[in-house]
């Protein structure tokens, strides 16, 4: 999947003291930084404004996202935002909670606008009544020159998966599964699996078994090697011999199993799992039963001797 360089459009935080005005410089309910800007409600007026010192280039032909986050002690009003400073507004009429940090986002388009470089504003909208708003984390976002033309993420996925960030930040997506999982016997008790990986800059696949993280590798090649359990599933045989109704009991292991899966992660994103089932059966076969020539009587019960081997068959399967 595609990773993508974002640039926040504000060259200046709200932390930063020279790049806003018309409003205080605070650090009363500051989120990012040591400090964020206050704008005061005046009795009377509808709103109050901040805005910035710096103009941001506009073209009318692309998508652009804003967000700002604000808090309120009271309830006592609503954020716009304008830009240009002129009609229709970018943004309006946005409400949050009170005594907790919200956010005011859109995704808008231009168009009625000429290219070139203009302010923006942030309103609190007082209603004429006194009142307190502070706003951090502005965050502007030129969908259309990072996505592409009809490309331009929504604003409900630009707000769960851009964080607020000064300056660039690079966004990847969820990596792909990974391909061609696949298992091979070794000698003794052990097992190789391999995959084959589907895109560059994966920081470690992750390997699991029976759903337990298992370990980390940084690729996948060389092989990767796991002990396989000695536990199995039993089952009783009777191995009867032609000698009347003579008979041996035991238990005999007829299957073993352990299924793996495999993750590709990328800045703590982790694909989904490809998941292979590998397992071992084993088919009982009787050689020979013989009476022992000087059988030792217990009971009605007397001693054999019993030779059988086992048929090993390994395989595996991929199941998702």
């Amino acid at each position: 999947m595609a990773s993508y360089k974002l640039r926040n459009l504000f060259p200046r935080s709200l932390n930063d003291q020279s790049g806003w005005s018309n409003a205080t410089f605070s650090t009363e309910h500051s989120k990012y930084g040591n400090g964020c800007f206050l704008v005061r409600g005046i009795s009377g007026l509808p709103e109050a404004f901040l805005y910035t010192n710096d103009t941001i280039y506009l073209n009318n032909s692309h998508k652009y996202y804003v967000r700002v986050e604000f808090y309120q002690e009271e309830t006592s009003g609503s954020v716009d935002v304008y830009w240009p400073e002129a009609e229709p507004s970018f943004l309006v009429g946005a409400t949050g909670e009170v005594g907790n940090w919200s956010v005011a986002s859109s995704v808008n388009s231009r168009t009625r606008f000429s290219n070139g470089s203009y302010k923006l504003r942030f309103d609190f909208n007082n209603s004429g009544f006194t009142g307190k708003m502070w706003f951090d984390g502005a965050l502007m976002l030129d969908l259309t020159e990072t996505f592409g033309a009809g490309k331009e993420p929504t604003k409900e996925w630009l707000d769960k998966n851009i964080p607020w960030f000064l300056g660039e930040y690079t966004y990847y997506d969820t990596p792909e599964k990974v391909l061609n999982l696949n298992s091979e016997k070794e000698e003794g008790n052990r097992i190789k699996i391999s995959w084959t990986k589907t895109e560059d800059n994966i920081d470690f696949y992750r390997i699991y078994k029976d759903n337990v993280i298992f370990g980390e590798v940084l690729d996948p090649l060389p092989l990767f090697e796991f002990p396989f359990s000695n536990e199995s599933l039993t089952s009783p045989m009777l191995l009867f011999s032609d000698l009347n109704d003579m008979f041996f009991e035991t238990d005999i292991p007829i299957r073993t199993e352990i299924y793996f899966s495999v993750t590709a992660v990328r800045k703590n994103k982790e694909s989904p799992k490809s998941t292979i089932k590998v397992y071992f059966d084993r088919y009982p076969r009787i050689d020979s039963i013989v009476l022992d020539p000087n059988p030792v009587e217990r009971g009605n019960i007397f001693s054999v001797n019993v030779k059988a081997s086992f048929f090993e068959d390994f395989s595996s399967e991929l199941i998702e």
